[in-house]
């Protein structure tokens, strides 16, 4: 079947004393065009060299010519006008930051994050890690997963991505899981885009996701971690004596929890 444009094409070709299927690939040799020959024989020019001037065509070509505009205007008004792709995304809103889903082009920030000794001290990560590996973790990350669910930190106001965090190990019939996060980029340090982040982190498991009881790891030193995560209700459930070696020495990790509701919280 032929298009309501290549309609228009031949019948436009026709009046104008051309073929257009004469020698056409798509068509086959001119010997095989129909359109050609019936052109020819009701135009009594069979022979014609180029640049001759041919008669009109008949009437019956004029109606082929009609209704070729006619299916090329329908096909116009119906066809879907092409749109800029969107930029709306799926957020989760905080106080000064919001949560969304990774993308490609937050690789080279996740990438110098996770080889800045200030923010792997925090993290349970010992070793350089690879632009690849990062690659490879980011399109992990990127994928819809039964277990986790990752998310990039941005602050509300300019949209600068300045973390990333997780909610992993979820247990769907228990309804708990683990969560961490950290704030990557210096300049949003100490400017409590940390706490709301676990503030919004928080709600948006326990109000969307219907879970009961969020977990985190933490390491002894890390002191001001604690004290925030205190100041949203998290209450210590347990340590890990001497469990992890760094910088010479072995250390506990702290466990801390927060329950969605209060009746269940540890005594």
């Amino acid at each position: 079947m032929w298009t309501g444009f290549e309609r228009l094409r031949m019948a436009r070709s026709i009046r104008g004393g051309r073929c257009p299927l004469v020698g056409s690939a798509r068509y086959g040799p001119a010997n095989r065009c129909w359109v050609h020959r019936c052109w020819v024989q009701s135009a009594g020019c069979s022979g014609r060299t180029p640049g001759t001037q041919h008669p009109a065509p008949s009437t019956r070509y004029s109606a082929l010519y009609n209704r070729a505009r006619m299916s090329d205007r329908t096909e116009r008004a119906f066809a879907p006008e092409p749109r800029e792709p969107s930029r709306r995304r799926f957020m989760i809103a905080g106080e000064h930051v919001i949560l969304r889903a990774f993308e490609r082009d937050d690789i080279e920030r996740c990438y110098r994050w996770m080889n800045d000794p200030n923010i792997v001290r925090t993290l349970k990560s010992r070793y350089p890690i690879a632009f690849q590996n990062e690659i490879d973790w980011l399109e992990r990350a990127m994928r819809v997963s039964d277990d986790e669910r990752h998310f990039a930190i941005e602050r509300r106001d300019d949209r600068t991505h300045i973390g990333n965090a997780s909610i992993h190990d979820i247990d769907w019939v228990s309804r708990t899981a683990a969560f961490g996060l950290f704030i990557g980029e210096p300049s949003a340090w100490n400017r409590g885009f940390g706490s709301d982040a676990i503030a919004t982190l928080v709600r948006f498991a326990f109000e969307e996701m219907n879970l009961r009881k969020l977990h985190i790891n933490v390491f002894d030193y890390n002191d001001r971690a604690k004290h925030v995560l205190e100041t949203h209700g998290f209450v210590q459930e347990g340590r890990l004596q001497k469990e992890f070696y760094r910088e010479g020495a072995f250390h506990d990790i702290v466990i801390l929890s927060v329950f969605r509701h209060a009746e269940e919280k540890p005594q």
